[in-house]
C-alpha cells in the first residue's frame, strides 16, 4: 500500500509538471484508475493462495532454552550443608591426616598442627611444651583447641569476613570457613595482609602450602561461631587434663 500511494504521487507532480490545466486532469485519471485496477488483481491472487487450516506453533521443547537470569549461590558447590564439624575433620585431614599423635619436624602439634604462636594465643604453650603428650593424646582437647582458635581469629579477622565474604579474588570465592581455615594456617596477620594486597602477595608455610589453597579448598563450609577475643582453654573445663602428669 504504501508503494502504491507512493507511486500515485510521483505520477501527479510528474503529471502537474508537464501537462495543461484539462490535460493534466484527464492524465490524472487515466493513471489513478490504472494503478487501481492493478491493486485489485493483486489483492485478489493474494486472496486466492491457499490458507493452511491451523497454525502449528512449536512446542515448548523446541524452543532454545534461554537463562536471563544467572543466580550465583551464597556458597559453591562444596558441601554446601557442612558443618563445624566436617570442617574440622577436614583440616585435621589436610594438616596430619588426622592423626592426633603426630609431631612433625617443625615441632607442629597433633591433629591440627599447633605452633608455638596458636598455643600463646591458647594460654596452652607453658603446659603442652612441658608436658607433650598429655596434650598428644586427648584428642579432646585438641578438638576444643581448635574451636576455641577458630573464635580467636574470627575476632581477629571480623573486619575482613564482614567485607570480603562473598567477594571472588583471583578467582578464589571468599567465604568465612576459608578465611579461618587460612587464619590456621598462616595466622589471622597473614590473612589481613594478603587482602590488603588484593592477593598480589604469596604466602606459604614451611611445606609450601599456599594460604590461597586454604581459602579456596576450605571455603564450602557453613557454620556459626563465636568470635572471642579471648580464646584460653586453661580457662575451660580442660584445665586438669592438661595439668595431668603421665
Amino acid at each position: 500500500m504504501f508503494l502504491f500511494l507512493k507511486n500515485i504521487t510521483l505520477i501527479l507532480r510528474r503529471t502537474i509538471c508537464r501537462s495543461s490545466a484539462g490535460e493534466r486532469q484527464l492524465s490524472y485519471m487515466k493513471q489513478v484508475f490504472s494503478f487501481i485496477g492493478i491493486f485489485l488483481l493483486n489483492a485478489t491472487s493474494i486472496a486466492e493462495q491457499s490458507t493452511p487450516e491451523s497454525l502449528s506453533w512449536p512446542a515448548a521443547s523446541d524452543l532454545p532454552e534461554t537463562n536471563l537470569i544467572s543466580e550465583r549461590p551464597l556458597y559453591p558447590k562444596w558441601e554446601e550443608d557442612a558443618g563445624f564439624r566436617k570442617f574440622s575433620e577436614a583440616v585435621r585431614l589436610r594438616e596430619s591426616g588426622d592423626r592426633y599423635g603426630i609431631e612433625n619436624k617443625f615441632g607442629f602439634l597433633g591433629a591440627y598442627q599447633f605452633g608455638n604462636h596458636a598455643l600463646i594465643d591458647l594460654g596452652l604453650y607453658n603446659q603442652v611444651r612441658t608436658n607433650k603428650m598429655v596434650f598428644l593424646t586427648n584428642p579432646q582437647v585438641q578438638d576444643e583447641a581448635f574451636t576455641r582458635y577458630c573464635m580467636i581469629n574470627k575476632y581477629r579477622l571480623r573486619n575482613f569476613i564482614s567485607y570480603y565474604q562473598g567477594k571472588t579474588i583471583k578467582d578464589i570465592y571468599i567465604t568465612e570457613s576459608g578465611i579461618l581455615a587460612a587464619a590456621h594456617l598462616l595466622g589471622a596477620e597473614a590473612v589481613k595482609e594478603w587482602f590488603r594486597h588484593s592477593g598480589a602477595i604469596e604466602l606459604e608455610d614451611d611445606f609450601g602450602t599456599s594460604l590461597e589453597e586454604y581459602l579456596g579448598n576450605f571455603a564450602g563450609y557453613r557454620f556459626t561461631i563465636e568470635a572471642s577475643r579471648k580464646g584460653k582453654l586453661q580457662q575451660t573445663r580442660f584445665k586438669p587434663i592438661l595439668q595431668a602428669k603421665i
